[in-house]
């Protein structure tokens, strides 16, 4: 749905399109969403004695080839499918409203004019949805013109106002659907003695790098014993399991509990066997010849994806997470204790977008990047075997989907840095991940809505 000013449900699209003089080229484009961008234009226009409703003909999902005509239900009482104005700047400025199939009403356009022109703001029919359908709405003051007469006013382009599109309410098969792929799979180098400088190469030029056969099957298991040591209570003084979201374990026993675990953070100090895989020398191996530095340990996570109810991790940079830099200096080590699959949630990433540098985050389901901002169109799903282990940039967008199967799906996550990283303050950290409006990023502060993004 789109989250800000409108709350309306999206209806599905009908494909994509390149919006018109005051939209944008495309975004998103993920065919069911059909023409996804919003726009909100303040424009103040010249003479318009005679121009019909400013209701701005709505342009849904159907795309470019009707923008010209731009939606004949959706268009004022008295004027034709599009309003024309003559101003200063432009002879004629063509005002149009796109919107998302399904989306009632009007963005509402405004007219500012001189003090000394005169508006009438009357009942207006014909406010039209994203599918061109009518609706009524009376007196929107200040919002719509019926008519306009007086002095020249201009077109104020600058004010524009983005609205801005999330996934959130769609639930976990639409997500997974519309920001994941299972038909673009990519496959993991078989064993660590297999890898040579093409797969560095690799690794530079993608963000990541994929090697089954890291940990042997004694280690998987000693790592899932382990974790449900902890789980269990084995340590009194540990605190750091967090349990699936919706999920009351009042009532269940130590046993009970462990398929409904999603996370257990810092343990490293608390359970000896998750220690030692934390210093394992192949990794580490992996790790600092990848960096091209010593590295040292600086996160420690478990992500146990629960079976049919495990949620999505949003697309994301782990650097947001992290006030360190240099940002290329951070490696995430992601290894499977199951078999990770395009089913239960394994590890997906956007090629090459660690090149892009720090994108700002948003709190949305997770501190993360915006939905639109995915380039679903380049995403690769990462399958491992248990004991595989995926390296990764600090910078490289990844995420996994929600957990639909009947399998659950438990990994390991250990991050390292160089140890020529050094710290930085909240001010240092905001100064990579940012948008216009100040800091974006998931530490250091509180994180911005994804409504506060435009």
């Amino acid at each position: 749905m789109l989250r800000g000013e409108f709350d309306g449900p999206a209806k599905e699209g009908l494909g994509e399109g390149d919006i018109g003089d005051f939209g944008v080229e495309r975004e998103m484009g993920v065919g069911a969403l059909g023409a996804v961008v919003l726009e909100q234009v303040e424009v103040e226009v010249a003479d318009t004695e005679g121009m019909g409703g400013v209701v701005g003909g709505v342009v849904g999902a159907a795309g470019a080839e009707d923008e010209e005509r731009a939606g004949a239900e959706g268009v004022g009482a008295v004027g034709g499918d599009e309003a024309a104005f003559a101003s200063p700047d432009k002879p004629e400025v063509v005002i149009r409203q796109v919107a998302l199939a399904g989306l009632p009403g009007p963005l509402g356009f405004a007219a500012h004019c001189a003090a000394s022109a005169k508006a009438d703001v009357g009942r207006v029919d014909g406010v039209g949805d994203g599918l061109g359908h009518r609706s009524d709405y009376d007196n929107i003051s200040g919002k719509l013109p019926f008519s306009v007469s007086g002095r020249i006013c201009k077109v104020r382009p600058s004010r524009t106002r983005r609205l801005v599109m999330s996934l959130t309410t769609m639930g976990p098969k639409e997500i997974s659907k519309r920001l994941y792929r299972t038909d673009k799979v990519h496959e993991a180098v078989a064993s660590p003695a297999l890898v040579d400088e093409s797969h560095k190469r690799f690794y530079l030029e993608k963000g990541f790098l994929a090697v089954n056969n890291v940990f042997s099957p004694g280690e998987v298991e000693a790592a899932k014993t382990g974790l449900s040591f902890l789980i269990g209570g084995g340590k009194a003084d540990f605190t750091g399991v967090q349990f699936e979201e919706g999920v009351d374990v009042s009532e269940l026993s130590a046993d009970e509990r462990e398929p409904y675990v999603r996370k257990l953070m810092w343990f490293v100090e608390h359970e000896a066997r998750l220690k030692a895989l934390a210093a394992h020398a192949t990794l580490l191996k992996l790790a600092s010849w990848l960096v091209g530095d010593e590295v040292r340990l600086i996160q420690d996570m478990a992500l146990l994806k629960p079976a049919n109810i495990g949620r999505e991790k949003p697309w994301h940079q782990d650097d947001a997470y992290f006030m360190l830099e240099p940002l290329d200096g951070i490696i995430g080590t992601w290894k499977a204790l199951d078999a990770a699959t395009t089913e239960n949630g394994c590890m997906q990433f956007v090629p090459g977008s660690h090149k892009l540098g720090a994108k700002p985050h948003y709190h949305d389901r997770d501190c993360q990047i915006a939905d639109e901002d995915v380039d679903v169109s380049k995403v690769v799903a990462v399958p491992l075997s248990p004991g595989g282990v995926v390296l990764f940039s600090g910078l490289v967008h990844h995420g996994t989907p929600p957990n639909q199967s009947a399998a659950r799906r438990r990994a390991l996550q250990y991050h390292y840095a160089s140890v020529k990283c050094r710290s930085t303050t909240a001010d240092e950290h905001g100064k990579f991940f940012y948008d216009a409006k100040g800091m974006a990023a998931c530490t250091g502060m509180k994180p911005r809505s994804i409504a506060d993004k435009f």
